[in-house]
């Protein structure tokens, strides 16, 4: 009898991965009906989340360069008062709050590109345990160890 395996989850490794939807018309992944709502997966995140992404996005889009610009100055402003010692708790508060703004404008110019870039980290690091795994299968089955 032929020791090796025709099951498809020992040749897992040769699919590719999902890639879930970034921006509106980029629609891959499958519908499930599980419990009283029908929603759309992407990988492991529900469309909620990945709908609430690219809401923030756009919203971080729509933010005009003079809105921008006063963001930083504030941002500039606030940081020679924390330098200083000279910062009050509030003014920390609106530092923080003021960076996070700052922030989700950078994520919306360059967030879907880093996602694209991590997503493909993912599939690389899922080969390299995929590959071990099936290098540590055929060692074994080289020494008689699956026999």
């Amino acid at each position: 009898m032929n020791n090796l395996s025709t099951r498809t989850d020992d040749i897992d490794w040769i699919r590719e991965p999902a890639i879930e939807p970034v921006l509106a018309g980029d629609e891959p992944g499958s519908f499930s009906n599980t419990g009283s709502a029908a929603t759309h997966n992407f990988g492991n995140r529900s469309v909620y989340a990945v709908t609430s992404k690219v809401a923030g996005r756009l919203n971080a889009l729509a933010v005009s360069e003079e809105e921008k610009a006063t963001l930083l100055a504030e941002r500039a402003q606030l940081l020679d008062k924390k330098f200083a010692g000279a910062i009050s708790r509030a003014e920390a508060n609106r530092l923080e709050y003021v960076r996070w703004s700052l922030d989700r404008i950078e994520d919306a110019v360059h967030g879907v590109s880093l996602d694209q870039l991590e997503r493909q980290v993912e599939a690389y690091e899922a080969l390299q345990r995929d590959m071990a795994d099936f290098l540590s299968r055929v060692n074994a089955h080289a020494t008689g160890r699956n026999r």
